[in-house]
């Protein structure tokens, strides 16, 4: 009896274990194409407002997901005036950052790149 009942509850228990694996890779699957999509979704809307069409890129999933967190520039409400005593730190970003991006001058850092 003891060892009809052990038989019992090892089968149960697999038949549980292997049915919980496959619901949990269906839901997994189904989750990560809506996540596909959503994303998808987000960034194309973005870059639309940005006046760059997505669609023609072909994306990856890790990109979508990136693309969907951008920034429109046109929605920050905050301006360099909002940020004070903050001069210096100012001036660092804007010479760092912000005009190699306006003036398309990556020359430097491309330069680091290829030391050899």
């Amino acid at each position: 009896m003891n060892n009809g009942f052990l038989k019992e509850f090892v089968i149960m228990t697999g038949s549980l274990l292997l049915t919980s694996m496959a619901a949990l890779m269906i839901t997994s699957w189904f989750n990560e194409a809506s996540d596909k999509k959503k994303h998808k979704s987000t960034a194309c809307k973005k870059f639309l407002e940005m006046g760059i069409p997505l669609d023609d890129f072909g994306l990856t999933k890790h990109e979508l997901a990136i693309a969907a967190m951008a920034v429109v520039p046109s929605s920050i409400e905050v301006s360099w005036d909002d940020i004070g005593g903050l001069d210096k730190e100012i001036q660092t970003l804007r010479e760092t950052v912000i005009m190699p991006i306006v003036n398309n001058d990556f020359s430097v850092p491309l330069k680091l790149l290829f030391i050899s």
